[in-house]
């Protein structure tokens, strides 16, 4: 199987690189090589590498600047998803598509997991913009594609443009000296309810999707969900355990900390179609989340 990955030098992309079978031929694409905002950029890239499957980890991801330049989120998350399924269609390759919980959110007393059959609504530009690409790899590219939902992703790599992840940000403030740092408030939010999601596990789960010969829309997060708060609560105790000075957040509301893009409230997406597909579902976040501080904190107890 050859793959070509868009994305690679993202947090997903990385894991999917040490994570893709040996014997599977894998061609990472950096922006620069190819843009998915120009179309022709897109063709040349398929017509000299002839894949049989194209996995797309590119993305605008950048959810309150969207609200700013939603021109900019579209042409990436949407238009450059379109032009990528025309071409995949054209070509038979399957395009494996990542997305995102923020394809929900619009339903404000919902309290269970969303599945794959529930209509979307999402709430933001972010959440549009990937909503649109999810619609264009269906309409331009019917049968050969496999969507992926996914949420609040983070790795050892760092989130692309925006240089860090939720719980890595968490851990620099918790456990900062800085006085400056210190002197601000550190508040997290109560209202924003999802599954924080390891990018190693999901790239174990795209894996095992593919080779179960896929198609169609999954979701695929870690298992069990939580707060904002409570996600950084554990994050703290981890640092603490690992023998860090730690401060606690204090709670705040959406509303309250003011950012530009509302986040959907509740996000969190059923795995039940993917243990039905591949035979199992992904760790607890807790799980997940222990593995990562684990990988993350290693150098500096070498250092020690």
């Amino acid at each position: 199987m050859k793959i070509l990955l868009f994305g690679s030098q993202g947090q997903l992309g990385q894991d999917l690189l040490r994570t893709f079978p040996k014997d599977w031929s894998v061609v990472p694409l950096t922006r620069t090589e190819a843009d998915l905002t120009q179309a022709d950029s897109i063709s040349s890239v398929l017509e000299r590498t002839n894949p049989n499957v194209v996995v797309n980890c590119a993305a605008y991801n950048l959810v309150d600047l969207a609200e700013k330049d939603p021109q900019a989120a579209f042409a990436t998350n949407a238009l450059g998803v379109k032009a990528l399924a025309e071409q995949c269609h054209t070509r038979h390759i399957l395009l494996v598509q990542i997305s995102t919980d923020y394809v929900f959110g619009g339903e404000a007393n919902r309290q269970t997991p969303y599945t794959e059959q529930d209509p979307p609504s999402p709430i933001g530009i972010y959440g549009m913009s990937k909503r649109m690409g999810e619609i264009y790899t269906q309409r331009y590219c019917p049968d050969h594609h496999l969507i992926v939902r996914t949420c609040g992703l983070y790795g050892l790599h760092g989130a692309g443009g925006k240089g860090k992840n939720f719980p890595k940000i968490i851990f620099e403030v918790a456990t900062t000296q800085d006085p400056d740092r210190l002197a601000k408030p550190f508040q997290v939010v109560t209202d924003e309810m999802g599954t924080p999601t390891y990018c190693a596990d999901l790239a174990w789960g795209i894996v095992a999707l593919l080779l179960q010969k896929s198609r169609g829309i999954f979701h695929v997060t870690n298992s069990g969900s939580c707060s904002r708060w409570e996600c950084a609560q554990e994050i703290c105790r981890l640092a603490e355990q690992s023998g860090f000075p730690v401060r606690y957040p204090s709670k705040t509301t959406q509303a309250e900390y003011g950012l530009a893009a509302r986040r959907p409230a509740y996000a969190v997406l059923s795995n039940e179609k993917f243990r039905q597909q591949v035979g199992t579902i992904l760790p607890d976040w807790k799980d997940a989340l222990a593995r990562y501080f684990a990988a993350l904190l290693a150098p500096h107890k070498e250092e020690k």
